[in-house]
């Protein structure tokens, strides 16, 4: 549901910057896309999903269970995919679902405004802030989600 929550805010901010926002005729730069089914790919997956479970089984042992929200936080940064995976892992585990839900809900929002920063830096102010007017009501319907 907080995934849910998340996209209902992001379509309702496209559609409001859809309404009111300026049409332009400006066209992207060329954009280097990789393939993600190469074999590279494949192993910088693997190695970030080893290293956000490694990280997430030692900072329980340690810290807790509530604690292991940063490892997607910081996992979201680098690869969505192997955030959302090592939760669900440790969620089989025996992870409570509210913190696994939780851990994948910061890991979007983290990916969610690295992806924004990024269209900022590649189609200026002006298209940097459109994207992030529509990509932080996401971010923020998702954490409001998760804490009530």
């Amino acid at each position: 549901p907080p995934l849910l929550i998340m996209a209902a805010a992001g379509l309702i901010a496209t559609a409001i910057s859809a309404a009111i926002g300026e049409k332009t005729e400006e066209t992207a730069g060329d954009i280097h896309i990789r393939n993600p089914f190469s074999l590279a790919e494949a192993f910088r997956f693997a190695l970030t999903y080893l290293i956000l479970v490694t990280a997430a089984v030692m900072i329980m042992a340690r810290w807790g269970a509530d604690s292991v929200t940063v490892v997607p936080a910081i996992g979201g940064a680098i690869d969505i995919d192997a955030a959302t995976m090592s939760m669900a892992r440790l969620f089989q585990e025996g992870l409570a679902p509210e913190i696994a839900v939780r851990g994948i809900v910061v890991a979007a929002g983290v990916s969610i405004l690295a992806k924004g920063i990024l269209a900022a830096k590649l189609g200026g102010r002006q298209f940097g802030l459109r994207i992030f007017g529509v990509l932080l009501p996401m971010v923020v319907a998702g954490v409001l989600a998760v804490s009530l």
